[in-house]
């Protein structure tokens, strides 16, 4: 038989490139040498292509829990040592201005920066918290020498529901990424590290001086047009999706929204986002991988145990939203609306079920890269759609045709009987208008 000579060629390095991932993944377990991640040779698996880590000068901290209520008060756990260091709480999002670096968080400051003396090895300080708008947090510590180290947190709302629409931070997979070298081995203390490695642990200190992994890619783009466009929606944890069930999150949202990459949740997680679909509810995802490793937490550790992908659940009976049948994606009803690297979907009452409406959350979805643009105009017509379901819009709303496009109130009225077609261009002045009246901050 004729062989091809390219295709063998291609078959022997790529033969040769799987023995050297293998043999530098022995050496690298064996040695415990502190080295960048290494990964098994699923194609499939989430990627981690870690940049260097940061060597500015910085102080260690973090908080032990991923969210915290408006008005209580924060444990800050500092495990570093400085002659003087000050603290001061900013909110990521609402800022302007570029992002100089992975090692660095930007955001408006909150409270007045106060000094709260030496630190000498491990000090819990009591961060009180405001009763402020939902978001991702930070502490930025300051130290003589140009020392900066962050600690963020999210703050969740007050109760589920306080807006219609809720952006979840992906808390867990923060920490699986997280290469920061706990007990002092040499070796990262994650499943990205080494083979032999199958936990993580919850509550620790990021690297690059505090950031959590991805930061300035994933989460602060969004954020920022999130603050600038459409303000009014609750932004939560992994802690929360842990604590609440499907009905409850039915009841309190009609869109959630995972913006990053969000691969690592509990059976728990996975079964209330799918009976959250399942009874009505919208997702959009803005990533890939989304959903795609179980873990199992004990006490603050993860324990990644296998992936969704193939581990079919039993199917929930689909059910309808108690305000009625009105799709807020007007186009493929039922199908779900892919594009890009993002994937939404709206349920349909048992009525207009279909076989596809029974099969569990996919989690991974389209693995290409989505479209930014085509990410902004339909999150912004959702969240738009959603906020005028609202009791004082939704008489209005009734009138309206349901035929045509997602329509957007104007934000004078907070509704409108005859509204217009949500367009990129109408999106992209709103950007320019809102960054360039945003206050600037430094890190």
């Amino acid at each position: 038989m004729a062989t091809n000579p390219h295709t063998t060629h291609s078959a022997a390095r790529r033969t040769l490139q799987v023995l050297a991932i293998a043999a530098a993944a022995a050496v690298m377990g064996a040695g415990h040498s502190k080295t960048l991640p290494t990964y098994g040779l699923d194609e499939d698996d989430g990627r981690d292509m870690a940049a260097e880590t940061s060597h500015r000068p910085t102080i260690e901290a973090a908080f032990p829990l991923e969210s915290y209520g408006p008005g209580t008060t924060a444990h800050l756990l500092i495990t570093d040592k400085a002659p003087q260091v000050s603290i001061e709480i900013r909110h990521a999002g609402p800022e302007a201005g570029p992002v100089r670096g992975n090692d660095v968080m930007t955001g408006v400051t909150v409270t007045k920066k106060h000094t709260i003396g030496p630190v000498s090895g491990r000090r819990t300080i009591n961060v009180r918290l405001g009763n402020w708008a939902s978001g991702v947090y930070f502490v930025r510590l300051t130290a003589p020498g140009g020392r900066v180290g962050y600690a963020p947190f999210v703050l969740r709302p007050k109760h589920l529901g306080v807006n219609r629409v809720a952006v979840v931070m992906p808390t867990q997979t923060w920490q699986a990424y997280n290469h920061r070298d706990d007990n002092g081995d040499g070796r990262a203390d994650t499943w990205y590290a080494c083979a032999c490695q199958h936990t993580a642990r919850l509550g620790r200190p990021f690297l690059d001086r505090g950031t959590p992994p991805h930061f300035k890619y994933y989460e602060i783009p969004f954020l920022r047009w999130l603050n600038h466009s459409h303000p009014d929606v609750d932004i939560i944890s992994d802690a929360e999706l842990k604590g609440a069930s499907g009905h409850q999150l039915a009841r309190a949202y009609s869109l959630l929204i995972f913006s990053g990459h969000h691969e690592y949740v509990t059976t728990h997680e996975y079964d209330a986002v799918t009976n959250f679909r399942n009874r009505g509810g919208n997702l959009i995802f803005l990533s890939a991988n989304n959903f795609y490793w179980k873990i199992v937490i004990r006490g603050r550790v993860m324990t990644r145990v296998a992936k969704w992908r193939g581990r079919r659940r039993d199917p929930e009976p689909v059910r309808p939203r108690p305000d009625g049948p009105d799709d807020l994606l007007r186009e493929g009803r039922g199908q779900g609306l892919r594009r890009g690297g993002f994937h939404a979907r709206r349920r349909n009452p048992p009525a207009q079920g279909r076989a596809a409406d029974r099969q569990p959350l996919e989690a991974a979805g389209d693995r290409s890269s989505g479209n930014l643009m085509t990410c902004a105009l339909v999150v912004c017509a959702l969240v738009t759609a959603v906020a005028q379901r609202s009791p004082s819009c939704r008489r209005a709303s009734s009138a309206r045709s349901q035929a045509s496009t997602i329509a957007r109130a104007p934000a004078s009225s907070g509704c409108s009987a005859r509204p217009r077609s949500a367009k990129v261009s109408d999106i992209s002045q709103a950007k320019r208008r809102t960054l360039t009246s945003a206050p600037t901050t430094s890190a």
